[in-house]
């Protein structure tokens, strides 16, 4: 979380390249006290480039799951649903709004094709 909050996006991909797929997803679900994740402070710094190293060489199915990772753990006055998503569209940032929503387009795109092809 240290190196995204920095903005050091060559750290966060020597980081997250040098470990196994288990323990990327490990670091890319830890949360801090406040229940916001790597993801969401890339998000909410509008670091668009962070954002896709973040997701880059993820399953599918997890990258969703990152996406849609509630973030309001213990906070008493926070609704739940806030979400990597949620801070993207409150940040208004354009080109995080693009990484973000590009993985769900995809994962879209390819429930269109196997409809199609069935």
């Amino acid at each position: 979380i240290l190196a995204v909050i920095e903005g050091n996006a060559k750290f966060c991909k020597v980081l997250l390249d040098g470990v196994d797929a288990e323990l990327k997803k490990e670091l890319l679900t830890a949360h801090d006290e406040y229940g916001l994740t790597a993801l969401v402070y890339a998000v909410i710094a509008g670091k668009a480039e962070i954002c896709k190293i973040l997701l880059e060489g993820l399953d599918d199915d997890f990258k969703k799951e990152l996406l849609m990772q509630n973030t309001s753990y213990g906070m008493k006055n926070i609704a739940y649903g806030l979400t990597a998503l949620v801070y993207a569209t409150i940040a208004k940032n354009d080109e995080v709004c693009k990484v973000l929503f590009k993985v769900l387009d995809d994962e879209l795109n390819k429930r269109i094709s196997k409809k199609k092809n069935k």
